[in-house]
């Protein structure tokens, strides 16, 4: 199975794919797709085998020969999602959100005056239970 695997990456030209395989009641290993960029950083996930350390270190190499020595601290993909998610933490803190306004009120081209969004207009009618301002711009529709 490894020999055509290997034969069929070469003749595909990748240097790493994810194979999918299905295995027949009476054995035989049937070939469904090869993905060329898979995923399988959940292995590591559930296994605490270190893959992203191994794959990064396979791609920065760019050797079909590669061979991995485990570093004695390999990255670790929990490591990098803790990381990932507090960076993400603190643009949330520092991060400006749009005012209602900005959303949902637009400026007439032709006139300059600002009416609602049809989705804004709705949303007023609902909450405030009565009609709402102008979903477009009625200066410009009596033109």
């Amino acid at each position: 199975m490894q020999t055509k695997v290997r034969r069929l990456l070469t003749q595909l030209g990748l240097v790493f794919g994810c194979l999918d395989f299905i295995v027949s009641p009476d054995g035989r290993h049937v070939f469904l797709e090869v993905n060329q960029a898979g995923q399988f950083l959940f292995v590591e996930r559930d296994s605490g085998m270190p893959l992203l350390d191994a794959f990064s270190d396979f791609l920065l190499r760019g050797r079909t020969d590669f061979r991995w020595d485990e570093p004695r601290a390999p990255i670790r993909l929990q490591e990098v999602e803790q990381e990932v998610k507090r960076a993400a933490q603190r643009e949330l803190r520092t991060h400006v959100r749009p005012t209602d306004r900005a959303i949902d009120e637009r400026t007439c081209p032709s006139c300059l005056r600002p009416y609602r969004t049809p989705v804004a207009a709705a949303a007023d009618a609902g909450r405030r239970g009565r009609p709402p301002r102008p979903a477009r711009c009625t200066a410009s529709a009596s033109r």
